[in-house]
């Protein structure tokens, strides 16, 4: 499994996770899960709410977006 992180996370570690972590102002309330031809939107707040769309365009449009901030991540 592949994460990023924004924010104040650095050291923390996932056995079988490679993690990567963005700048703070990329933090934010929403995680996104993107796995086969799924998308789990996840909202944390004081009522979590989630949202997931079974489509394989979407999934790989943020495949995608996920791979462009990979790069952009530092380790």
């Amino acid at each position: 499994m592949r994460m990023l992180y924004a924010g104040g996370v650095k050291g923390k570690t996932i056995p079988l996770a490679e993690i990567r972590h963005l700048p703070k102002e990329y933090e934010s309330p929403v995680s996104l899960n993107v796995y086969g031809g799924k998308v789990a939107i996840i909202v944390w707040g004081v009522e979590p709410a989630a949202i997931l769309i079974a489509n394989t365009d979407v999934a790989k449009s943020f495949r995608n977006y996920f791979e462009l901030m990979w790069k952009m991540a530092k380790k």
